[in-house]
C-alpha cells in the first residue's frame, strides 16, 4: 500500500489527466472507425454520384443542353472526378484521406446565362464519427449519414444555377 503522499500524487494524476487521456482515446478510436468504414462509404458515395450523372445524361439525351458528361473513380487514390462540358459546364473533384478523415473537394461551374468565367469553390468536407460509431460525411456544415443523400447534395450543388 502506497504512503499517503504517494496516494495524493496518484490521485492528482488521475484527476488532472483523466479528461485528456479520454479525449486521446476517443480520437484514436474515431481514426480506427474512419479507416474501417470510410472506404465503403466513399465507394457507395461514388456509385450514387455516377448513377445520378448517368440519369442526367439520359434525361438530357438529344437536347441542345446535353454536352458531354463524364465520371471517374481512380482506384489508386479514390479520387472522384465528374464533369459536364457545357450548359452548365461543371468540374468536380474529391479526394479522401482515410487516415485522418479529411476530404479535398472542389467544384467549378459556369452559368451559361452569366458571362463570367468558371467559378471554383472548395466544399468543406470530412468524415466524422458519431458517439454511437456511426460514420457520417460532413459536407458544407451538414451531416450526411447516407452516401446517397451526400451524393444528392453534390449533384444539386453542381447542377443548380
Amino acid at each position: 500500500m502506497p504512503d499517503l503522499w504517494m496516494e495524493k500524487i496518484i490521485q492528482d494524476i488521475k484527476e488532472k489527466n483523466h479528461e485528456a487521456a479520454k479525449k486521446i482515446m476517443r480520437e484514436e478510436h474515431e481514426k480506427k472507425v474512419i479507416a474501417e468504414k470510410a472506404p465503403m462509404f466513399w465507394r457507395a458515395f461514388a456509385d450514387f454520384l455516377e448513377k445520378h450523372t448517368r440519369e442526367i445524361e439520359d434525361g438530357l439525351h438529344g437536347d441542345i443542353t446535353q454536352g458531354e458528361l463524364s465520371f471517374a473513380l481512380k482506384p489508386e487514390n479514390h479520387e472522384i472526378t465528374l464533369g459536364k462540358s457545357a450548359f452548365p459546364s461543371v468540374q468536380f473533384t474529391a479526394t479522401p484521406q482515410f487516415n485522418d478523415g479529411k476530404v479535398s473537394m472542389n467544384l467549378g461551374k459556369v452559368n451559361p446565362i452569366a458571362t463570367k468565367g468558371m467559378s471554383f469553390s472548395q466544399i468543406p468536407c470530412r468524415f466524422e464519427v458519431q458517439s454511437d460509431d456511426t460514420l457520417i460525411l460532413q459536407l458544407n456544415g451538414h451531416s450526411y449519414p447516407s452516401p446517397e443523400d451526400a451524393a444528392r447534395f453534390i449533384i444539386e450543388r453542381a447542377f443548380t444555377l
